[in-house]
């Protein structure tokens, strides 16, 4: 169970950087994400000497809108294996990329009722327990939640100000210590991280360790 405690943290990377390092591998923006989250939290992890044997597990939130529409949200969920188990980055990318288009490829197969309901199978035993008070109980069904929203497409002003970067911040529930989420902004990738301290020892060096697992993917990347 968490506590009442929060710890708030942010990161930035160039978005056309992490669009390039995406494409090294037929992948995206997405997947060089995940497997900077992955490298990051597995520094982390070796750091307090808790890394797990089998790789971390993120709960991923897809846009699966029809091409073509404009308006409202339709969204599944992907459990992707971020690689913690690799101290490759170009490894770790290469496996990430090949998981996350599967599953995407899967979700495309299913009817847009099956999607809703894949998600709802996903999360709703996760939302009853925490309700219950019972989340802790049962093995989650991923380790962290890693979102990646687009952000505006233009150039937003206030009083004549322009929006240089945004940060967003989400929940983190009983047995779902830790949230990131990225919001697209400009030429810049935005993460907000929301963490129960309590839980996570030392998470503010999550941020450093999210710094250096860029640097070293898009090193590995050029090379």
């Amino acid at each position: 169970e968490i506590s009442h405690r929060r710890r708030l943290l942010t990161a930035q990377f160039p978005l056309a950087a992490m669009r390039r390092i995406g494409a090294s591998v037929d992948g995206t923006v997405n997947d060089a994400l995940l497997a900077i989250c992955g490298g990051g939290l597995r520094s982390y992890l070796l750091e307090q000497r808790k890394l797990p044997k089998q790789a971390l597990l993120a709960g991923v939130p897809v846009s699966v809108r029809t091409p073509g529409e404009q308006h409202g949200n339709e969204l599944s969920m992907i459990v992707c294996p971020l690689g913690t188990t690799s101290r490759d980055p170009l490894a770790r990318l290469r496996h990430i990329s090949r998981a996350t288009r599967k599953a995407k490829q899967r979700l495309r197969e299913l009817s847009p009722t099956a999607r809703q309901d894949y998600m709802d199978m996903v999360l709703l035993p996760a939302v009853l327990l925490t309700v219950a008070g019972a989340s802790t109980s049962v093995p989650p069904p991923f380790n962290v939640l890693v979102s990646n929203v687009p952000g505006p497409a233009g150039r937003l002003y206030m009083a004549g100000s322009r929006l240089e970067e945004i940060y967003p911040l989400s929940l983190v529930t009983d047995a779902q210590a830790l949230n990131i989420t990225a919001v697209s902004c400009g030429t810049k990738l935005c993460l907000g991280i929301t963490a129960c301290p309590d839980n996570l020892p030392q998470i503010e060096h999550l941020e450093a360790h999210l710094d250096a697992a860029y640097r070293e993917l898009k090193s590995a990347v050029a090379s």
